[in-house]
């Protein structure tokens, strides 16, 4: 079963994104926000000149709040804290090339901390770095640790690379 993605903003990373997330056989794309009004409504394909796949873009946040999605791929052109803690919140897995790299640095670190333990979610601050874990690894979402993770794991380092391998070993199904 595919991991069901929600791309939020079509501007030029948001449309290679969809490009990526439509030639991913372990994705779907299920909805895509934007801040336009001409393109509210429209098929996402168009937007990004891709053809029609039939999924419409939308500029209300309570209609994708809704959706049935794993992850949310979070790429405006400006983040923002509190679209990401409404994301967290409502259980939506947030992947960004915009920031929180480092969210422990972050002033607002405590509240992304409750956000992802009220939805039980992640927040996994990428950047455009080719090469990086992503890559290497599938993303994957998995049911909450029984114990605690800290949520913003980062992998820098072959030691982190090996932790990230045994943490991801615990669950087998993921």
């Amino acid at each position: 079963m595919p991991y069901r993605v929600i791309q939020w903003a079509t501007g030029n990373v948001g449309r290679a994104a969809v490009e990526g997330i439509l030639a991913h056989p372990d994705l779907e794309l299920v909805g895509a926000y934007v801040t336009s009004d001409a393109k509210n409504g429209r098929d996402v394909g168009e937007i990004c000149n891709l053809g029609p796949i039939g999924v419409r873009a939308t500029t209300d946040v309570d209609a994708i709040l809704a959706l049935d999605a794993d992850c949310v791929l979070y790429s405006p052109l400006l983040g923002q804290v509190d679209e990401v803690l409404r994301l967290l919140r409502a259980g939506k897995n947030v992947v960004t090339p915009v920031g929180w790299f480092y969210p422990f640095r972050s002033p607002d670190v405590d509240r992304l901390q409750r956000a992802c333990a009220e939805g039980h979610t992640t927040l996994h601050g990428t950047g455009m770095h080719p090469g990086g874990f992503t890559e290497r690894f599938s993303l994957a979402t998995v049911d909450w640790p029984t114990e605690p993770v800290d949520p913003f794991f980062n992998v820098n380092t072959p030691e982190d690379v090996a932790a990230a391998e045994r943490l991801a070993a615990q669950y087998p199904d993921a």
